[in-house]
């Protein structure tokens, strides 16, 4: 005896929701196979901008913009619509001619305002050429060179790790993801046959996109 329509669309409606359930499967183990790698990465941004903070407290601008330089290479950039642009402060021209360079001001928070006071401001340069004559300050900025250095060796290895992971974990799910889709395709043939269209462009979706993602990482 035929089915009537009201019992044709229950059964439709019934099939795609096993289906559904299947591919949520499918959609999970591509996830965890780009599962970010955060927690690595926090723990090196963390350490750098909490240097980056203490060095500005103390006037080193020198190593804040030392360890602000390696700090983003652990970070993944904002997107476009979430950056923050900062531009700089420029002096008005002291004449009228156009080839006249631009003057960029550097400004300083006011609490470098005793420094500022008391003339103590100093460019690497100058700083290093203090420390030949002061045993102390050299001693002190042959420390910090050895803790940046030992920083920076950090957030290479964190790079290269972060780097393998992203790339190892979607080229080992690829077989899993190969047998998931596999199983769904046979279940569909069993449950209704007229989903396997949509399910089999669900599924070549999936392998494009982790596939893109792989190509992106080893370009």
């Amino acid at each position: 005896m035929a089915k009537c329509g009201h019992e044709v669309k229950a059964q439709h409606r019934i099939d795609r929701k096993i289906m559904q359930k299947f591919l949520i499967i499918v959609v999970a183990i591509f996830i965890c196979a780009c599962g970010s790698v955060e927690k690595r990465q926090s723990k090196q941004a963390s350490i750098g901008v909490y240097a980056i903070q203490s060095a500005l407290n103390e006037g080193r601008v020198d190593l804040a913009k030392k360890y602000a330089d390696e700090t983003v290479k652990v970070l993944p950039p904002p997107k476009k619509k979430n950056v923050i642009t900062v531009k700089a402060i420029i002096a008005p021209p002291l004449t009228e001619d156009p080839t006249e360079p631009v003057r960029k001001l550097t400004i300083l928070p006011d609490s470098y305002q005793p420094f500022i006071d008391n003339g103590l401001i100093f460019t690497t340069a100058e700083l290093k050429r203090v420390a030949t004559v002061e045993p102390e300050i050299a001693k002190q900025i042959e420390a910090e060179e050895k803790e940046f250095e030992t920083f920076k060796e950090d957030v290479a290895v964190t790079q290269q790790k972060v780097f393998e992971k992203a790339v190892e974990k979607p080229k080992k799910s690829l077989p899993w993801l190969f047998i998931i889709s596999s199983a769904v395709l046979v279940a569909a043939c069993f449950i209704n046959p007229a989903l396997i269209p949509l399910i089999v462009g669900k599924i070549l979706g999936l392998f494009k996109a982790l596939l893109d993602s792989i190509a992106k990482l080893l370009k």
